[in-house]
């Protein structure tokens, strides 16, 4: 039978504090790729409504005539140039530009697109795609 060794605290302490360097390790990893591509992905948020899908791009520093957005029916691409990141003032990271590509969750209108960029902040509203229509019988 083996008895169980009771973890003294600074055991348990010294094990947390390893897990958040492997974390961090991992972390820097994932965003090695931007750092030396000076691209930068920008933090975005998709909403579904009943009608239409909404993306809220956050680009700060960049100018609206500078932004190119591609939409298809299921996925839409940004690319900005960026010049005034806040990332940028702690001098360990020069970014160029942002970039992204985001999946819709179904397929939309590219048609039926409306975008709106105010104080730094992208909101792109697509509209759903019919799919199917309900035909009355007389």
């Amino acid at each position: 039978m083996e008895l169980y060794r009771r973890r003294r605290f600074f055991d348990l302490i010294s094990e947390i504090e390893e897990m958040e360097r492997e974390i961090e390790r991992f972390l820097i990893s994932l965003k090695e790729g931007e750092v030396k591509s000076r691209c930068m992905e920008p933090l975005y948020e998709v909403i579904e409504t009943p009608d239409e899908v909404v993306v809220t791009f956050d680009l700060p520093g960049v100018r609206r005539e500078d932004i190119r957005l591609e939409i298809d029916e299921s996925r839409m691409v940004l690319e900005a140039p960026c010049t005034a990141h806040p990332l940028a003032r702690l001098g360990r990271f020069e970014f160029e530009r942002y970039r992204t590509e985001v999946s819709l969750p179904l397929d939309v209108d590219v048609n039926r697109v409306t975008t709106k960029y105010k104080e730094g902040v992208l909101e792109v509203r697509v509209a759903k795609k019919v799919k199917g229509y309900r035909i009355k019988v007389e």
